[in-house]
């Protein structure tokens, strides 16, 4: 489990959200905050649906892609009412996609096309 070896300790603990280990110290780069944004919310029928859809969204670039499914949503609205989740489309499962540049918010019709 050596990094010399090829083990990579930071792709293993990626979103296991300090379950495996505890963080005691990080060095981060920062980078500017994006020119523009677009958040893009989807609605699917099952967790399933989103899932399959994730490489066809990779294509956009996105920032990030988050997934949420319909016991994170009942559990908002049951802390914290029916308004903290306003604005999600129909489905049992929402997958959210962020692009960071106005280039890549404006392209956001035409995804990248894999280099050449």
């Amino acid at each position: 489990m050596l990094p010399e070896n090829g083990f990579d300790i930071a792709r293993l603990l990626t979103g296991t959200e300090e379950t495996c280990a505890v963080v005691v110290g990080a060095t981060l780069v920062l980078v500017p905050a994006p020119e523009s944004t677009l958040l893009v919310a989807l609605g699917y029928r099952k967790v399933s649906d989103a899932a399959a859809d994730v490489p066809e969204i990779l294509r956009f670039r996105p920032t990030a892609i988050e997934g949420m499914d319909q016991a994170i949503v009942d559990t908002m609205r049951q802390r914290r009412g029916p308004e903290s989740v306003g604005g999600l489309p129909p489905g049992r499962s929402t997958g959210q996609s962020c692009r960071r540049s106005r280039q890549s918010v404006e392209s956001v019709n035409t995804p990248d096309q894999p280099s050449a």
